[in-house]
């Protein structure tokens, strides 16, 4: 099983976990950007290891295995770090010979919530958004974009290396 690690030029651990100190949501049952420890929690729910980091920016970020894939889950709309309002679900393929535009955009539609992009090396990129807002989104709601990106991912994965 392959282990591609998600690389970002503006996403870099800076090492530290920390802790969000708003469990209300977790508690009501929905998991929102504004509280990333309900991102992380409802993650670990789902069987997926992850750790509750911060970006280059100071954005919280959760970093997962997610079917054999290391990938990433970002913060936007942000405000210093706290208050976000929308997560995105990310991973990047490091492929040695990078992928061609044409291909990936040959990648199969079933996945209409996910877009396919090429970094300047041309290795495939594949994101997946979710809107929370502040009071977030039901705990069942998170789960199916959760499993359905981690499918897309295994998906993408596998035509993005096929053959190798």
């Amino acid at each position: 099983m392959r282990i591609k690690t998600a690389i970002m030029g503006a996403a870099l651990v800076m090492g530290a976990t920390f802790a969000s100190t708003a469990p209300a949501y977790a508690q009501k049952g929905n998991v929102s950007a504004a509280n990333p420890q309900s991102v992380a929690t409802a993650m670990t729910g789902l069987g997926y290891t992850n750790t509750l980091s911060k970006d280059d920016l100071g954005d919280p970020m959760v970093e997962a295995e997610m079917g054999g894939w290391k990938v990433r889950v970002l913060f936007y709309d942000c405000t210093e770090g706290k208050n976000c309002q929308s997560l995105q679900f990310f991973a990047i393929f490091d492929s040695e010979a990078g992928m061609d535009p044409r291909r990936a955009l040959g990648w199969p539609k079933d996945y209409r919530f996910g877009a396919i992009a090429l970094d300047a090396e041309n290795d495939p990129i594949i994101t997946w958004d979710v809107v929370t807002g502040a009071q977030g989104i039901p705990l069942e709601t998170f789960n199916t974009a959760a499993k359905k990106f981690e499918s897309a991912v295994s998906s993408f994965g596998a035509y993005v290396f096929e053959g190798s």
